[in-house]
């Protein structure tokens, strides 16, 4: 009776635990997939690792990681390295996780390790470059009808849109947002449809997706330029050739005005660029001079040069903004010029008012100790040769 009564109870206990182990196993739920999420907030012109952060994409474990990467060597786009660890929650384990269930919205990941009690497991998080806000565009400028501004280091293009300001000083926006890859643009077209006051907005952006486009920047209204029908050339004639000449024809409401039914005897700004007409209201073309000043037209156009030019084996200057030639000293683009009373730019050796200079062949002006043929020669501040 004693031995069926010990069979009986081991029996009993048997049954316990094997009723227990399937009871407790059906207690552990499984995770099967894992999402990770970077947090990062881009900043102008800022990248800061120490401030990247990730938290769990789901709630049924907790995460903690370490940067696997050389904190000095994170040029710009550059990619991360991140050792992630994964704890599951009371309840959980990853016995079923498989790491093609491994996901991110900030990179790729590979090398998963689960523990052998199944609680924990890691992996490497190969990281997207980190965002960045583009700097936003400085020293915003108007040179004539032309916008300018300094470069932004990594833009590769910038968008540009003109308004008018009216006079209780609302915007009304001029034509259509301007894309341009250069760090100016003329608004010419847009600003002779109607003369005023005008402010422009620039933003840069670049093809990277990890460089953000760059808070808009705007020129001050007290700084911005009064572009009167003078200054941008505003008119509503027409160009008319007559005898193998052009001529421009102005409207009825503006021939009172120049006592002419054409523009005459003088240099004129038409839609951003300037033209020269004689008495008789011709186009004329290559050099001409108007109140001592020179300018050279372009033998098909008419349109004055602006900027550098070469002629008959020489090179000239014109201004930007007028059109005007070059004479005397310039700085142009950081480097300094010297320009003969013909316009001419000079090289070489050079005696300018009593000082003696030395210019390279492209024009700029030498400011540094050179060895000609065995001599040394030395020079001032501002390029003088020391005798």
């Amino acid at each position: 009776m004693r031995k069926i009564k010990l069979v009986f109870f081991i029996f009993l206990i048997f049954m316990f635990v094997l009723m227990t182990i399937p009871a407790y196993a059906s207690d552990t739920k499984k995770i099967t997939s894992i999402n990770i999420q970077r947090v990062y907030k881009a900043k102008e012109g800022e990248i800061n690792p120490d401030q990247v952060s990730f938290k769990p994409g789901r709630s049924e474990y907790t995460i903690t990681y370490q940067g696997v990467y050389d904190v000095n060597d994170l040029p710009i786009g550059s990619y991360m390295d991140y050792r992630i660890t994964l704890n599951a929650k009371k309840g959980y384990d990853f016995e079923w996780l498989k790491e093609r269930n491994c996901l991110s919205d900030s990179g790729t990941i590979h090398g998963l390790s689960i523990s052998a009690d199944y609680s924990s497991c890691s992996f490497i998080l190969h990281s997207y470059p980190l965002p960045m806000v583009l700097t936003q565009p400085q020293q915003l400028r108007w040179n004539g009808t032309v916008a300018e501004w300094d470069p932004v280091e990594h833009a590769d293009s910038y968008h540009v849109t003109i308004y008018t300001i009216e006079k209780d000083g609302r915007l009304t926006q001029r034509g259509k947002e301007l894309t341009c890859t250069k760090t100016s643009i003329n608004a010419r077209e847009i600003l002779y449809s109607k003369p005023g006051d005008y402010i422009y907005k620039i933003e840069a952006a670049s093809d990277q997706t990890y460089l953000y486009t760059s808070k808009k920047a705007e020129l001050a209204y007290n700084h911005s330029k009064y572009l009167s029908a003078e200054n941008i050339g505003y008119y509503t004639g027409y160009w008319q050739k007559k005898n193998d000449a052009q001529l421009y024809k102005l409207a009825s409401s503006e021939r009172s005005e120049y006592d002419s039914e054409y523009l005459i005897s003088g240099r004129y700004l038409i839609n951003g660029d300037y033209y020269t007409f004689n008495e008789s209201g011709e186009r004329l073309t290559g050099w001409q001079s108007f109140n001592g000043q020179w300018t050279y037209h372009d033998e098909n156009s008419g349109r004055a040069v602006r900027g550098w030019f070469s002629k008959a084996g020489k090179k000239y200057f014109f201004d930007p903004a007028s059109s005007i030639m070059a004479t005397g000293w310039r700085t142009i683009d950081y480097q300094r010029y010297y320009f003969d009373q013909s316009g001419a730019m000079v090289t070489g050796w050079q005696k300018i008012h009593g000082k003696i200079y030395l210019f390279y062949k492209n024009g700029s002006l030498n400011l540094n100790t050179v060895v000609i043929q065995g001599k040394t020669y030395s020079f001032q501040s501002d390029g003088s040769l020391i005798q």
